[in-house]
């Protein structure tokens, strides 16, 4: 007996079943002047392939791991965090590690209408593949002007750019650079 359906007019029949874990704490400190927190968040998705054709069959693991802290100074309406991250796969055949950490400081203006965000990242590529770390900078800024009367205002705009640059070439890919800028306008009704 055929654990699957088959439909005779798909020959590939490809089944995957995957499942995920996830799990995210949060905790909450400091007072109303600087409250703070601390987030751990990670997940664990494991991936199934079966297929009629030889080889077909294939299990993958995917792993991700994050914890942030974040201090936020209310007085003058900033937001210092600090991040770790780490990403692993092992998928057909393929093991890989991505780490890194980020550090990101948000400041609000004008009546908090307008929010200026500058973001480092460090990632680092490791396992199988050749390593390759990679340093990416954004700057971005937010402007939601204020609605009629107090209300929410059905107007946002967003800008921002970012630079990534690739600090140590491989086989497949060199040492490159590249800016990217990104204008953004949304209406709400």
């Amino acid at each position: 007996m055929e654990l699957y359906y088959r439909n005779n007019l798909d020959t590939l029949n490809f089944y995957q079943v995957s499942e995920t874990t996830g799990l995210t704490v949060v905790r909450n400190l400091g007072g109303k002047e600087n409250p703070q927190s601390i987030k751990i968040n990670s997940s664990y998705r494991k991936a199934s392939d079966q297929a009629d054709y030889e080889g077909g069959d294939q299990q993958s693991n995917f792993i991700t791991g994050n914890i942030s802290y974040s201090y936020s100074l209310v007085p003058s309406n900033t937001t210092l965090a600090l991040s770790g991250n780490i990403y692993k796969n092992d998928a057909a055949g393929v093991k890989t590690i991505y780490w890194g950490p980020t550090l990101s400081v948000t400041k609000g203006f004008m009546e908090k209408t307008l929010r200026a965000t500058l973001t480092a990242s460090y990632n680092e590529t490791s396992g199988d593949v050749a390593s390759s770390p990679v340093l990416n900078n954004r700057l971005n800024f937010i402007y939601t002007p204020k609605g009629s009367e107090g209300s929410a205002s059905k107007h946002n705009f967003s800008f921002g750019a970012n630079f990534l640059r690739r600090l140590k070439g491989t086989e497949q890919q060199s040492v490159y650079s590249e800016l990217t800028g990104m204008f953004n306008y949304t209406y709400s009704f």
